[in-house]
């Protein structure tokens, strides 16, 4: 669920970071990005897939964007200061490899609410030109089977090696609420009983760091392919929860190929 953090948004930032100025950037694109992330958070199993992503410029600076399990819209009107609705889709953690991870209470599907807050500039006066972006993200359970409440902060710069090989690097940390994290890592006292897994209490805390390198290559105006890898170190209760020590690993590796059409 992450490489469109990854590659889905590489088409405009590239063109951004090529030296065209923000008024020439064509913005509109939808990609597609293929690899192997980990089949739950803390999980040593790997499972592939295929996910979707896309970025619609609308008027007055405002654009809406869309990857994968994330989608929010800039609602307000200024060139680099950004705000807006943001929505995440919770994947949970059901039907897994692992016998004993697989006997744990299913969680299913469900829908974050919240919004983001941010900055991002494109300079092209510079010796080396980029484009750069800062902000926060704050989401909450609304409905489905998930539960708290996450904060993250984010930071990403894009350079350009050439007009077509661009060179991306991201950055954040993700605090998250006992009810999040009792939900997702905590063992009580009948799931152990069901796993075999130790009990566990899960606080709140910063739950992970994470940072992803990225290289892209725009195969003619219209057309990008893009490598990533995207590294998550569970931290605090999330990387102590049982489930991770005995089950998974706290160390988290996403990797994948992306294919994405601007206009």
């Amino acid at each position: 669920m992450f490489l469109l953090s990854i590659t889905g948004a590489l088409p405009g930032m590239a063109i951004a970071s090529a030296g065209i100025e923000f008024s020439q950037l064509v913005p509109n694109y939808f990609g597609l990005a293929g690899g192997v992330t980990p089949e739950w958070a803390g999980a040593k199993d790997n499972m592939a897939g295929v996910v979707p992503g896309a970025r619609i410029k609308l008027e007055n600076n405002r654009y809406a964007e869309w990857y994968g399990p994330y989608a929010g819209i800039k609602v307000n009107q200024d060139l680099n200061f950004e705000w807006g609705p943001a929505m995440v889709i919770r994947l949970g953690r059901q039907d897994v490899t692992n016998d004993a991870v697989d006997a744990l209470p299913d969680i299913g599907y469900g829908l974050d609410l919240g919004g983001f807050v941010g900055y991002a500039v494109t300079r092209t006066d510079t010796m080396i030109p980029f484009y750069s972006r800062v902000g926060l993200q704050l989401t909450t359970a609304v409905a489905g089977d998930t539960k708290g409440t996450n904060a993250s902060v984010y930071a990403n710069t894009w350079v350009p090696l050439s007009r077509q090989v661009f060179v991306g690097l991201g950055l954040g940390a993700t605090w998250a609420d006992d009810n999040y994290m009792q939900h997702h890592f905590g063992v009580d006292a009948v799931a152990a009983a069901q796993s075999g897994i130790a009990e566990f209490e899960a606080r709140a805390g910063i739950r992970q760091f994470y940072a992803w390198p990225a290289v892209m290559f725009q195969v003619n105006p219209q057309w990008y392919v893009a490598a990533g890898a995207y590294y998550q170190r569970l931290t605090n209760d999330a990387a102590n929860s049982t489930i991770v020590v005995e089950q998974g690993d706290k160390h988290q590796l996403t990797y994948g190929l992306g294919l994405g059409y601007a206009w």
